[in-house]
């Protein structure tokens, strides 16, 4: 929890020093928003969520699951991938199970 807290403390630093940038389109971010909005109107706490998400050497892309708050993850880093899937609760997503 701490960690969490210094985390969120930092976070606005990062983003000032221009490292941490959406290397996203105006269409991809507009994309992934209207697919996480039609989605709410299934299951809203996972729609947040939703999309690709990348970071320096690392891709997440989620999925809705079969299942009411459950994702599918898919976390690329480098050349190699792994599938998860996730639960979303109380604004929070949680990996639950590798698949193989």
């Amino acid at each position: 929890q701490s960690l969490e807290q210094q985390f969120q403390q930092a976070l606005p630093d990062y983003v000032e020093t221009g490292y941490y940038t959406d290397g996203r389109t105006d269409e991809e971010i507009q994309a992934r928003e209207t697919w996480a909005a039609e989605w709410a109107e299934q299951d809203a706490a996972i729609a947040p969520f939703l999309g690709m998400w990348v970071a320096i050497e690392e891709d997440l892309m989620i999925f809705p699951g079969p299942v009411v708050g459950e994702v599918c993850i898919v976390d690329s880093h480098l050349d190699e991938s792994m599938f998860y899937t996730g639960m979303v609760i109380d604004g929070k997503l949680y990996r639950a199970h590798l698949r193989s």
